[in-house]
């Protein structure tokens, strides 16, 4: 099952309305720039797989627009099925200019455009089997067929500096062409592309806009040409870089969760939207993975409405994504709450989710939260570990020992001991009112086989939007 995410609503007159991560001072930087730059200019946007790049580009886009800027959005991984990067291109630039005031420029622009695509010819010295006669025959073919794509390629470029040159006259601005998700292509395709535009496209008043994760484009780069030196490759075509902040903001989460709204559970409590915020700052999650983490909230919230509710929900999520071995072990029920906290602290340096600084290990607020999550730790442990933390508990109170490492985790501790405890014996917790409490909640099971039910309907990939 899979909850497709809404389409992103980006309002023709305000671009930037629904910009709940701060980016929109970046694209006015970002526009700045563009308009003062007016020789060749390739500028590339980085940023990992989710962070928002494509929305990003598209919100600048259109305030490019309301500023008056011609733009060609092209998104290169939608092409990637042509085998001729130089031919997918050209298509979208014809495809802009083609109608309207550029009618006749597109005429003219097409004309001189077949004859640089139409060579075909460079395969057939590949072939094998064939006489010296027809192989000759062959390679003056393809020689005339060179000199042909070569004037063509000439032709090409000239109108193309006709256009840039006609646009800055118009606007006053350069044309600006944006390519996304060049990351996402077949490696030769990319590199086709980045290759084409400096040799061929780097034109004045042409600024081309790169979105890319750069660390993926550099794994495709080395798929092709072996271990090179991948910053020294792209330094060759793109003049200035730029790397796209994330910040999952607690207004971002908000509109998720408003988003998702469904009839008849379409209201979520602070309480439980600033959870689902605390885990996804844990686990450095980014846009289209804290988009995840509220998708599956939502889904459990039809499903199973008080596991929705539940701390370790989201929890489970983050481990699905980040630590996916020791997911399956807990929802195999082979791990238990002293494990899971081990993990969570020590593997992950999640102690915020346990209100403690990571530094001190103090508690930096009151821990209300805290102590539920503790209990629903030990609710989704293994009946016989529990039952060996009862027994420890009886044991200890009986005989006034200290409470194990093993059982009672230095976070639980931390948690539940109050500093006012800590010089006295386990038998004063334990029959004071807290105590009580965590007793009672050993008994408080939490289905896991129903939480990992609701955790796998739903599906992490990569049919979403992009974003």
């Amino acid at each position: 099952m899979e909850l497709k995410h809404p389409k992103f609503d980006i309002p023709p007159d305000c671009p930037y309305e629904n910009d709940f991560i701060g980016r929109e001072e970046f694209g006015e930087n970002l526009t700045k720039i563009v308009s003062a730059i007016t020789s060749p200019l390739t500028i590339s946007v980085n940023g990992a797989w989710g962070t928002g790049k494509t929305v990003f580009l598209k919100m600048w886009e259109q305030s490019l627009k309301n500023d008056k800027f011609s733009t060609i959005y092209f998104s290169a991984w939608e092409d990637d099925y042509c085998d001729n990067a130089f031919i997918a291109l050209v298509g979208q630039i014809w495809d802009k200019i083609k109608d309207g005031t550029w009618r006749e420029m597109g005429k003219t622009f097409k004309e001189v455009l077949i004859p640089s695509i139409k060579g075909v010819g460079s395969h057939l010295l590949n072939q094998t089997g064939l006489d010296a006669k027809t192989l000759q025959s062959h390679a003056e073919k393809m020689i005339e067929e060179y000199a042909t794509e070569t004037a063509g390629l000439k032709d090409t470029k000239k109108r193309l500096k006709e256009i840039a040159k006609r646009c800055r006259g118009e606007t006053g601005k350069p044309l600006i062409i944006i390519i996304d998700e060049l990351d996402r292509c077949r490696p030769l395709f990319a590199i086709e592309l980045l290759e084409r535009i400096k040799h061929f496209f780097e034109l004045p008043g042409i600024v081309f806009v790169l979105g890319i994760d750069r660390e993926q484009l550099g794994k495709s780069i080395c798929s092709v040409y072996g271990d090179i030196d991948v910053d020294g490759y792209l330094r060759r075509f793109v003049d200035l870089e730029f790397f796209l902040k994330t910040s999952n903001s607690d207004a971002f989460i908000t509109s998720t969760f408003g988003k998702y709204a469904i009839e008849g559970n379409d209201r979520w409590t602070p309480g439980e939207i600033e959870w689902a915020a605390i885990v996804s700052k844990c686990f450095g999650f980014s846009l289209r993975e804290t988009e995840y983490l509220v998708r599956t909230m939502v889904v459990a919230s039809i499903i199973e409405p008080e596991l929705a509710k539940r701390l370790v929900l989201p929890l489970l999520v983050a481990l699905k994504l980040r630590d996916t071995d020791f997911y399956k072990k807990i929802i195999s029920e082979k791990s238990n709450a002293t494990e899971i906290i081990d993990r969570l602290t020590e593997d992950h340096n999640a102690w915020e989710l346990f209100d403690l600084d990571s530094e001190t290990k103090e508690r930096m607020y009151k821990p209300t939260r805290a102590y539920k999550l503790c209990y629903e730790l030990y609710a989704i442990s293994p009946y016989e570990w529990i039952r060996e933390v009862e027994n420890s508990i009886r044991d200890l109170t009986a005989n006034q020992g200290q409470l194990p490492e093993k059982l009672f985790h230095f976070v639980v501790k931390a948690i539940f001991l109050h500093d006012h405890f800590r010089e006295q014996q386990p038998q004063d917790f334990f029959d004071g009112s807290m105590g009580h409490e965590f007793k009672q909640n050993l008994h408080f099971a939490i289905s896991m086989k129903n939480l990992s039910k609701c955790i796998e309907l739903v599906e992490f990939g990569d049919k979403t939007e992009g974003r």
